[in-house]
């Protein structure tokens, strides 16, 4: 009788358990927040609690809550305290959305431990704060120990002024740090780990990345973006490594000499920081110069003078460029071509590659490579500037033979010589290669820049090229003007260094008085063919 008595009550223990605590832990008004403590005295622990609504402002009846698998409270305008969740101890994860009325946490001051305390698993948590327009602080944060995250978010909060809370944080797998304008440093951060991604965008008044110094976790991609008032990256660790990153539209950002990258980054991207002007650090040169960079997949642009373009950088490490040879690689080292746009090339300290022109009779040439794709029977041409010399190579239906990595590639017949080429039929739908180079013998070791362009023929209107243009005065305080010996018609576009079109033109002249000084980029349109100039307004 006993025995039978015993499993009776191992058989309703459970369902008594539940009994304490409601079935659907979504809370959205004052009225179900106060029949909580009425209907379930005894619930302390619950698997998710999510409190949303309109006219909540008291928690107090919350005040037995103990454990907390999933908390989440959002969208609440009137709420101005945590009171009443202030016995919670543990929460794995916790969301705190759109509470404008919230200055601080300091109501969690029982919470012992947030996230995962054992990685035995990798279950989904996170913790965000986001969207809090008068929250300032978080530092009750500091006496909780913060385990393993999977993301952290603290995003679109004004009025935060510290991240002075986390430095018991371990662990995450992606950190974001987005839209928070009074955030000066990232102080609060220092023994972070973060697994995979690191997103730090849109604080105006971040200074440096004081506060990441002692991370070691090597990153898979950082981000730091639109960051107005980042000068310097001060506080990022040297001893950490990324595989990708990207350092844009920082405006005031004129030290990067922090970077510090393990061998194979794939691509990067570094620019709109118009006070970056200092680019050749150790990390950026030793990454020009490793095989693992995928150069159409990177980018250096919109920088200011030194560090505006590749060839800039390239030329100022002392390195042969990124281009300077095609192999079997050559969809990630070799810039492409796209027609009708102009590129911009650079062959200082470039060396002799293995294929030959056919039209060179010079033993080293200094060349460099770019790429097309071409359809069999397309008529193209191909011009360059400065008295460079073009070669056009078709890659063979074998590309590479292996194990030995023989690079396949032909001369097209009669596509060989100086300024530019003309009206060359294309064999065959495959990849072409044209190979660039100046008519001087021995290692070059001066600046010598160009531009190419690939048009199509069939477009073309004759006797107009690149070095027909004449864009004056550059700088330029008023009136641009744009003119060539064949009187061409043209539209004008300008572009900010951000990529924003800012004014346009239908002739050949355009006012720029109402802009402000910069860099800004001249796209010039005529017959379906485009040419680029940078310009500066003074």
């Amino acid at each position: 009788m006993k025995l039978k008595l015993l499993f009776v009550l191992l058989f309703l223990l459970p369902l008594i358990s539940l009994g304490q605590c409601p079935p659907d832990s979504t809370f959205n008004s004052q009225a179900e927040i106060d029949a909580f403590a009425i209907d379930y005295p005894n619930c302390n622990t619950l698997a998710s609690l999510v409190i949303s609504g309109d006219d909540i402002n008291d928690l107090t009846p919350m005040s037995n809550l103990v454990n907390v698998e999933t908390l989440s409270i959002s969208n609440n305008p009137l709420l101005a305290n945590l009171n009443g969740l202030h016995n919670i101890e543990t929460v794995i994860s916790l969301s705190i959305i759109n509470n404008d009325q919230l200055t601080n946490l300091d109501e969690l001051s029982s919470l012992s431990s947030l996230g995962i305390e054992n990685l035995t698993s990798f279950p989904y948590n996170s913790f965000i704060i986001r969207d809090n327009e008068s929250l300032e602080n978080i530092s009750m944060l500091s006496n909780t120990m913060i385990n393993y995250i999977e993301i952290i978010r603290i995003q679109d909060n004004p009025s935060l002024l510290s991240l002075n809370g986390f430095e018991s944080l371990e662990w995450s797998y992606v950190l974001i740090i987005t839209n928070n304008d009074e955030l000066t440093n990232l102080m609060g951060l220092e023994n972070l780990s973060i697994g995979s991604d690191f997103l730090i965008e849109d604080n105006d008044g971040l200074i440096d990345l004081q506060g990441l110094g002692s991370y070691t976790s090597d990153v898979s991609f950082i981000s730091l973006n639109n960051n107005s008032s980042l000068i310097s990256l001060n506080g990022l660790n040297t001893n950490a490594n990324f595989s990708g990153f990207q350092i844009t539209n920082n405006i005031s950002l004129a030290d990067i000499s922090q970077l510090s990258f393990d061998d194979y980054v794939e691509s990067f991207n570094l620019s709109g920081n118009l006070s970056l002007s200092v680019c050749n650090v150790e990390a950026i040169c030793n990454i020009l110069a490793s095989d693992n960079l995928n150069i159409n997949f990177s980018d250096i642009s919109n920088n200011a003078e030194g560090c505006n373009d590749f060839w800039q950088v390239t030329e100022s490490c002392q390195i042969p460029p990124v281009n300077d040879d095609v192999d079997c690689g050559y969809y990630s080292v070799t810039p492409r071509l796209i027609l009708g746009e102009t590129a911009a090339g650079l062959n200082s300290f470039a060396t002799t590659s293995t294929f030959v022109p056919s039209c060179n009779n010079i033993d080293n040439v200094e060349d460099v490579w770019y790429y097309f794709y071409g359809n069999t029977g397309s008529v193209i041409d191909l011009e360059v500037t400065n008295g460079f010399s073009l070669q056009l190579w078709q890659l063979s239906a074998d590309s590479c033979e292996y194990p030995d990595n023989i690079f396949n590639i032909a001369h097209v017949p009669n596509a060989c010589g100086t300024n530019s080429l003309q009206d060359i039929s294309l064999p065959e739908t495959t990849v072409y290669f044209v190979q660039v180079w100046d008519n001087t013998s021995g290692r070059n070791t001066d600046i010598n820049e160009f531009e190419i362009i690939l048009q199509d023929a069939t477009l073309s209107n004759n006797g107009y090229d690149l070095e027909s243009l004449k864009i004056f005065p550059n700088p330029v305080s008023n009136v641009l003007q744009v003119d060539s010996n064949d009187n061409i018609d043209v539209t004008i576009e300008i572009f900010s260094a951000l990529g924003q079109k800012v004014l346009s033109s239908t002739t050949n002249k355009i006012d720029l008085s109402i802009l402000s000084s910069g860099i800004y980029y001249l796209n010039i349109i005529s017959n379906n063919r485009r040419v680029i100039r940078r310009i500066i307004k003074d």
